[in-house]
């Protein structure tokens, strides 16, 4: 089983909480953590696949799914990326936001460029070329171009 958060199996689904636990309803071996204090309920994307956002090929990419979950940075910009192929940009920039702020240079080029189109956002040109600059800085190439052309 590949075992997430409740919040990550509705991010990844765009389902909301009740209908995820209908979804693992009558099958324990779909959930755990139910009754933990600290709300770490957790539910098996196993549970999940038809309803996902995105589409999952393989082990790997449920693997992935469980460690951006798990706030690894490459892979929370891995599922962004495989988000917005599938059409789903509103998912997508979240997860881009969290590794941004977790330094990965992707997700900074990424949410930089969302931020000066207003691609899925509210534009924010100073905002986003802050985040091309901060991309550039952490060694990204292509936000490395685009701000030495815009003489930053």
């Amino acid at each position: 089983m590949h075992w997430v958060k409740l919040g990550t199996g509705m991010a990844v689904t765009g389902l909301a909480k009740r209908t995820v636990w209908r979804r693992v309803a009558g099958r324990p071996e779909w959930k755990r953590n139910v009754d933990e204090p600290l709300q770490r309920a957790q539910v098996a994307l196993e549970a999940l696949r038809d309803d996902l956002l995105l589409r999952v090929e393989g082990e790997d990419d449920l693997a992935m799914i469980v460690r951006a979950d798990q706030g690894d940075a490459d892979a929370m910009t891995d599922l962004a990326l495989m988000l917005r192929v599938a059409g789903e940009d509103a998912a997508a920039l979240p997860w881009l936001q969290k590794a941004a702020d977790a330094g990965h240079p992707d997700a900074m080029h990424w949410v930089g460029r969302a931020l000066v189109a207003g691609d899925g956002m509210p534009p924010d040109q100073a905002r986003g070329l802050e985040w091309l600059q901060r991309s550039a800085d952490a060694g990204h190439a292509i936000s490395r171009q685009q701000v030495d052309a815009l003489g930053l």
